[in-house]
């Protein structure tokens, strides 16, 4: 493919995705990333970058795990990375995790934001696209704190909440977001 149009657009890898690529790949549209939307373009995904609206902003109840089963179903599609769109506030980046079960993905999991989406599947409907990756992530361990409290009640029933904090917005300095569960 040959071009002298490129446009940068801003991402942001998510948390647990490849620590270093540079490549550059090809991206195809699989919509909201459901089994049907990946058989209906199994044989376009092979080898590149599929490109879903992110789960998260979809539903309020879905679960942060609800990215890392995209990511999975991606890699058995072939894909070769995944690229989140947010469904958030125009400048806002989708959060969550592309955590595989005791690694990390094997491949480049990136978001961007709404706007930017908008952009990327107009420019997708008028022709293929190729996409320059150049990722620098780093890993650590960190110590993270969590606040318990007990309130006297008059029962013998308890109900326990957890919170976390987990996304990412253009003009922070790191993770912004949150996950509440109970139980």
């Amino acid at each position: 493919y040959k071009s002298d149009h490129f446009v940068p657009v801003k991402a942001v890898s998510i948390p647990w995705s490849v620590l270093k690529s540079d490549t550059s790949i090809m991206l195809t549209d699989v919509g909201t990333g459901t089994e049907e939307d990946f058989a209906l373009k199994a044989t376009e995904i092979k080898g590149k970058m599929v490109v879903i609206e992110s789960p998260l902003a979809r539903a309020n109840n879905l679960p942060i795990s609800a990215m890392t089963d995209l990511v999975e179903r991606a890699i058995r599609f072939q894909a070769k990375g995944v690229l989140f769109i947010s469904r958030t506030e125009e400048n806002t980046y989708a959060y969550g995790n592309a955590a595989i079960p005791g690694s990390l993905a094997k491949i480049p999991v990136i978001s961007i934001s709404a706007e930017s989406g908008l952009e990327l599947r107009d420019w997708m409907a008028e022709s293929k696209l190729l996409a320059f990756l150049h990722i620098r992530n780093r890993q650590s361990e960190s110590v993270v704190q969590s606040v318990i409290a007990k309130l006297p009640g008059n029962s013998e029933s308890s109900i326990v909440l957890e919170t976390n904090m987990e996304a990412i917005a253009p003009k922070s300095a790191g993770a912004v977001a949150y996950t509440t569960s109970s139980l």
